[in-house]
C-alpha cells in the first residue's frame, strides 16, 4: 500500500493555548528537578526559585542545590563572522525560545505545539507496545502528544522527538504501534532554538541551532549513584546554512546548596566534573538550609572532554558577569573580559601560569588550589564549563550528554577532632565516588550519544498494493528512477519536495506532468519522505523505499 499522510494532522490534537514558559518535572527517582521549554534547567521562572530539589521533597520544605542552569554556545566561521546563543536567568534576556527551527514562529499552531516539555515514562511505553491493538485501548496522552514529527510546510524537520517507527512510514503514528523513545526510566524531552527572535541576553549573532534536549532518571533505589542522578542529553542541530569551526559548548551553573550565601565551586579534572559544595560544612544563615547536613552538587561531561572550568564573580569587574558576546565568547574559552587567559591560583587572574581549571585541588590538603586554600569568602558562586571545541557542519549535529549527581555528608563536625576542621569534604568525596560510578555506568551501556528515529527492523510492508490516493509512486521499492503519478490536474505550484530520515531536504522540483520522473539514483539507499503540495492546500506525503 501507499503511505501517506495529510501534514495537518500531525497538529491535530488538542491542547490548551501556552502561558509562558511551560516545564515538564522529572521525579522517579531521589530527587526532584523542572526542565523548562526555552531550554532552562531547574530555574522557575515565575516563583524565581532554584528546583532541583534533593533529597525530593516529602511533605518538608523542599530544599534545592542549583538554582538555575543552561547551555552555552559560541562558534565561529571561516570568514572570521562570530555567533553566540547562551541561556542564563532569563531576567535580563532571552537567546533561545521554545521549539524547532521553522519558517514563522508566531501562529497559534506553533507556540501551542512547542511551548511544551513532554514527560513519559517507561511503565508507560511498555503498557502501549503490548495493548495498541487492544479493542478499546486509549494511547495515553503522554504518548498520544508526542512530536515526532514537525510540520515540513512551515520549515520544520520532519523528524523530531526519538520515535520507534512500528511500520517504518517515517510518521509518528501511536495508534498503530509507535511510541516515544526514551532513556531512563522517566524522560522529559523538550525542544528549542536560537532563531527565533534576535538575542537580547549575549547581544551575539545568531547561530540557527535547533536543540533536541532529553532529561533522563533511573528507578534504581538499590543503586545510590543512579538513584541520585539526573542525566541530560543535548542534541545540537545545524539548521543554518553555515559551517561553523571551533564551536564551543559549555554549561552555566548558579549553585545554590540549599541557602545561597556560603558555598564554594571546585572541580575534578579525571572526572570531567565541576561542582558546588557548602563552606564551611553547616548550611546557613540564609533560609531555607541543610543545617549540618549538607549535600555537594556535581555537574559531569559524559562523552566530552572537560577543557576548561572557571568561576565568575557576581560584579562587573573584568572576572565578573558577562555584558555582551564576547564576553560570553572568551568565558567559554577560557579566557577573562579583558581577554587574558585564566592563570594558576588565587582567583585566577593575573597568575603566571596559564591554567585551565579553577579550583581542582583536594579541598581538604591546605597545599592544593581550592576556594578553602585560597581562603575564599563562601557566597553566591556560579560555574562554567565547557568542551573542546568542535566542528559543525550545515545539518550536521554535536551530541552531548551530561550527569548531575549528587551527594550528602550526614555527619561532618567529627572531622573537627581529627585536625582537619568542620568541612564539606566528605559529601566531595561522595559525590567524586558516586561520579565514577556514574561514568562507569554510561560507558557500559551508553552505545550511540544519539537517540533518534528507530526503523521497525522485523517490519515486512506491502509498499506495491493499491490505494485510492491523489498520487502513487513507483517502482517501489526503488533503485534508480522512481516515477509520481497522479490522475488529478496539475498546477504551475504543484511541487514535490524530498527529505531523507534525518529530516533534512535532499531534492525536489515542480511536477509538469500525471507521470513525472525523479532521479533517487545518486542517493544512498534508505527511507525518503516525498511531500507534495500545491496552493490549494492539497498535501500528500509518500514514503520510498530506496536500494
Amino acid at each position: 500500500m501507499r503511505l501517506f499522510f495529510t501534514l495537518t494532522l500531525i497538529m491535530a490534537f488538542s491542547c490548551s493555548r501556552a502561558q509562558g514558559i511551560a516545564s515538564g518535572i522529572i521525579d522517579i527517582n531521589n530527587m526532584e528537578a523542572a526542565v523548562y521549554s526555552d531550554g532552562g534547567l531547574f530555574l522557575d521562572p515565575e516563583a524565581l526559585i532554584g528546583h532541583f530539589y534533593v533529597p525530593k521533597p516529602d511533605g518538608g520544605t523542599p530544599l534545592s542545590t542549583i538554582f538555575g542552569a543552561g547551555i552555552w554556545i559560541a562558534a565561529s566561521d571561516s570568514a572570521g563572522g562570530e555567533y553566540t546563543a547562551v541561556h542564563l536567568y532569563g531576567q535580563g534576556g532571552h537567546d533561545f525560545w521554545a521549539g524547532p527551527v521553522a519558517n514563522d514562529y508566531t501562529t497559534d499552531a506553533y507556540l501551542d505545539r512547542y511551548n511544551q516539555v513532554w514527560v513519559c515514562d517507561k511503565p508507560t511505553i511498555e503498557a502501549h507496545k503490548i495493548n495498541f491493538e487492544t479493542d478499546g485501548y486509549i494511547v495515553p496522552d503522554a504518548i498520544a502528544n508526542w512530536p515526532g514529527n514537525g510540520n515540513v510546510a512551515n520549515g520544520e524537520s520532519n523528524l523530531l522527538a526519538p520515535f520507534f517507527d512500528y511500520n517504518n512510514n517515517l510518521i509518528y503514528d501511536p495508534v498503530n504501534g509507535d511510541y516515544p523513545l526514551i532513556r531512563g526510566d522517566e524522560a522529559a524531552f523538550f525542544i528549542f532554538n536560537d532563531d527565533a527572535k534576535p538575542h537580547t541576553q549575549s547581544f551575539g549573532e545568531k547561530l540557527k541551532v535547533e536543540i533536541h534536549a532529553m532529561a533522563y532518571a533511573f528507578d534504581a533505589p538499590e543503586d545510590s549513584a543512579l538513584n541520585n542522578t539526573l542525566f541530560l542529553n543535548y542534541e545540537i542541530i545545524n539548521r543554518s546554512n553555515t559551517n561553523y569551526s571551533d564551536l564551543y559548548m559549555g554549561v552555566f551553573s548558579d549553585f545554590d546548596i540549599g541557602s545561597y550565601d556560603d558555598d564554594y565551586v571546585g572541580c575534578d579534572v579525571d572526572l570531567n566534573m565541576f561542582y558546588g559544595y557548602n563552606g564551611d560544612g553547616t548550611d546557613g544563615p540564609g533560609m531555607p538550609n541543610y543545617g549540618a547536613a549538607v549535600p555537594a552538587q556535581g555537574i559531569v561531561f559524559l562523552n566530552h572532554h572537560m577543557n576548561m572550568f572557571k568561576y565568575y564573580v557576581n560584579d562587573f569587574s573584568v572576572i565578573g558577569n558577562p555584558e555582551n558576546a564576547d564576553d560570553y565568547n572568551n568565558y567559554l574559552k577560557g579566557n577573562w573580559k579583558d581577554e587574558t587567559g585564566q592563570t594558576f591560583g588565587g582567583n585566577g587572574y593575573g597568575g603566571v601560569t596559564p591554567y585551565n581549571y579553577m579550583f581542582p585541588g583536594e579541598i581538604y590538603d591546605p597545599l592544593e588550589w581550592s576556594e578553602v586554600s585560597a581562603e575564599n569568602v563562601a557566597a553566591d558562586k556560579r560555574g562554567l564549563a565547557s568542551v573542546d571545541p568542535k566542528m559543525l557542519q550545515v545539518n550536521d549535529t554535536l551530541c552531548f550528554d551530561l550527569a548531575f549527581p549528587y551527594a550528602i555528608a550526614y555527619d561532618t563536625t567529627g572531622l573537627v577532632s581529627q585536625g582537619l576542621g568542620n568541612l564539606s569534604w566528605l559529601a566531595v568525596a561522595k559525590l567524586k565516588e558516586r561520579a565514577a560510578a556514574v561514568i562507569d555506568f554510561y560507558l557500559n551501556t551508553v552505545d550511540e550519544c544519539s537517540l533518534g528515529y528507530t526503523a521497525n527492523p522485523d517490519f515486512v510492508g506491502a509498499v506495491n498494493e493499491e490505494s485510492n490516493n491523489m498520487f502513487e509512486i513507483f517502482p517501489n521499492p526503488a533503485t534508480e528512477i522512481v516515477y509520481i503519478r497522479t490522475n488529478m490536474p496539475l498546477t504551475e505550484s504543484t511541487t514535490v519536495e524530498v527529505f531523507n530520515a534525518g529530516g533534512v531536504k535532499v531534492g525536489g522540483h515542480q511536477l509538469v506532468n500525471e507521470n513525472t520522473a525523479f532521479d533517487m539514483s545518486e542517493f544512498s539507499a534508505g527511507l525518503y519522505l516525498f511531500y507534495i503540495s500545491n496552493e490549494k492546500n492539497i498535501t500528500e506525503t509518500l514514503v520510498v523505499c530506496k536500494q
